[in-house]
């Protein structure tokens, strides 16, 4: 695994702890009228590969609230396996869902961004923080026994390194 940019860990979980009470903060504003009352719900567990560094990625989702234009807000945290390192990461994210189409009533394209928080555990080392910026795309499959399924690429990138991920998952209603 590449040596990340060395950045102080308390600086880095202050930025982001900023970064996520501004989000918490702007989301209810950004609703429009027929946006629903912010709640946790959705939550599933997603499972993927990171390629460099190479790793087994293991995590779980769940949304904060979704408007009636398209748009939703999910966190996602995952821990990656691999490479001579763990890596816990948070991104909370806002999607955006196209509307769908005839063709494929119950499937959803959707595209997205967040803040990118990575806790670095390297096995012999000292242990090192990340923050970065997450772009992802991905298709959701609605299930007529509730819930969805989805595929989903993401690209993170960080100080120095830029991080290719594929994930799939399952959304509970």
């Amino acid at each position: 695994m590449r040596r990340l940019h060395s950045t102080s860990f308390a600086a880095t979980v202050m930025a982001t702890t900023c970064v996520a009470i501004a989000a918490c903060v702007l989301m209810p504003v950004t609703q429009t009228a027929q946006a629903g009352p912010i709640q946790i719900s959705s939550p599933g567990p997603r499972v993927g590969l990171r390629f460099s560094p190479d790793q087994l990625v293991l995590g779980g989702h769940a949304s904060m609230w979704e408007s009636a234009t398209g748009f939703r807000a999910t966190a996602t945290a995952t821990l990656g396996f691999g490479d001579n390192a763990t890596v816990l990461d948070v991104v909370p994210e806002i999607h955006y869902m196209a509307e769908t189409t005839p063709i494929a009533p119950r499937s959803v394209f959707y595209v997205g961004a967040g803040p990118d928080l990575a806790l670095i555990f390297p096995d012999k080392g000292s242990n090192d923080s990340d923050l970065g910026i997450t772009l992802l795309g991905g298709i959701e499959h609605r299930l007529l026994t509730g819930g969805a399924l989805f595929g989903e690429f993401r690209l993170q990138f960080h100080n120095s390194d830029e991080w290719f991920e594929i994930h799939a998952g399952f959304r509970m209603n």
